[in-house]
């Protein structure tokens, strides 16, 4: 038996005695808890095939993430294995009334069979910094399987047990069968109304980096970084996920059409990762600055495409442009989004005056 010490304290008179007495202290009784069972962490690449090592021992495979979020597989089995997952950059359509998450999809494959699998797990881990996640309840998230017959994604209970970790950021899926593609989904109807309550998601994004776009026909803003001159949007609305990437050019790939100067000396190429699939929407905005404004007539402009065969930008033919004043804005609805854009004022054109300011008011006798 083990034994502490105690300070016992006596007062007599004016005295104090101190005395130290041992007291018993009770063993620790039970079964030890047993050692948490043996975990395999490790990081996987798209198309790569990644070895599972049998004996039970859980594997968890960590894939590069995308702009919201990262896949990862958990997978535990007596037998030894392997798998490969691939990334589907223009997959179907997501279920009625959902959206994409993430803008892509998730081929996974075993090299045997997952009889007897003891674990097999589909995890998404979001980003919740991230622009797009901001605009959404993230707890209302869910994972989904495509069925190759109909070429449509199944979400529910059939698939298996799903579970949000809300600390981990992070959703779960056991299955019984790893095999498949997966996607990761969101009801509309968890999307947070816009700042003027319209049904959209509006996200900043930068140049370069790729920005998702969600498909299920909802519509998306993603605007990017301003100049001195202005600030640059896309609007998409598709039935199909799209990842998007703008980069700015300092010098233009081209010259400016006849009669026509430069308002925005950069242009800006776009670039959609997948040709979008019953797109509704494919829009250039342009929102001019105050200081430029001040420089140009902002009524005699134009939204251009560089074409590469004559190493010139064209406004002719491009889609339908409109000046929206009260925005301070230059949109045009584009036949085609990919390409080299700029943005034009005719030349010989001044900027409108500023208006006159009011009178004073007069004094009354």
């Amino acid at each position: 038996m083990y034994h502490s010490s105690l300070l016992r304290l006596f007062v007599i008179g004016s005295c104090a005695i101190s005395s130290i007495v041992a007291v018993p202290v009770p063993q620790a009784t039970g079964t030890p808890a047993p050692p948490a069972p043996p975990k395999v962490d490790t990081k996987g690449a798209f198309g790569t095939p990644v070895a599972l090592g049998g004996g039970n021992v859980q594997t968890d495979i960590l894939y590069p993430p995308g702009p919201n979020g990262a896949f990862e597989i958990e997978f535990a089995n007596a037998a030894e294995n392997s798998i490969v997952v691939d990334i589907n950059p223009n997959p179907a359509a997501p279920p009625a009334g959902f959206i994409f998450l993430d803008p892509v999809t998730f081929k996974v494959k075993l090299a045997q069979s997952s009889a007897g699998a003891t674990l097999q797990k589909i995890d998404w881990i979001f980003d919740p910094a991230a622009s797009f996640m901001t605009k959404v309840e993230v707890a209302n998230g869910t994972i989904g399987k495509l069925d190759p017959a109909t070429n449509t994604f199944t979400i529910g209970a059939s698939l298996g047990e799903l579970e949000f970790e809300r600390e981990e950021n992070e959703y779960t899926l056991k299955t019984n069968d790893l095999n498949g593609e997966w996607g990761i989904f969101l009801p509309v109807a968890a999307v947070k109304p816009s700042a003027e309550g319209k049904p959209e998601i509006g996200i900043t994004s930068e140049f370069i980096k790729p920005a998702p776009l969600s498909g299920g026909n909802f519509k998306n803003d993603v605007l990017f970084p301003a100049s001195a001159a202005g600030a640059f949007e896309i609007e998409y609305t598709a039935a199909t996920p799209n990842l998007l990437t703008v980069t700015t050019n300092p010098t233009p790939g081209g010259a400016a059409p006849a009669g026509f100067k430069f308002a925005d000396p950069a242009s800006y190429t776009v670039k959609l990762s997948s040709t979008p699939t019953n797109a509704t929407l494919t829009k250039i905005d342009y929102f001019y600055s105050q200081a430029l404004q001040a420089t140009v007539d902002v009524n005699a402009a134009a939204i251009g495409k560089l074409d590469p065969a004559t190493k010139a930008f064209v406004v002719e033919g491009q889609g339908e442009f409109e000046h929206e004043v009260e925005e301070k804005e230059w949109t045009l609805k584009a036949n085609d989004l990919n390409g080299e854009w700029a943005m034009f004022v005719r030349e010989g054109t001044a900027p409108a005056p500023a208006p006159a300011p009011a009178p004073p008011p007069k004094c009354s006798a």
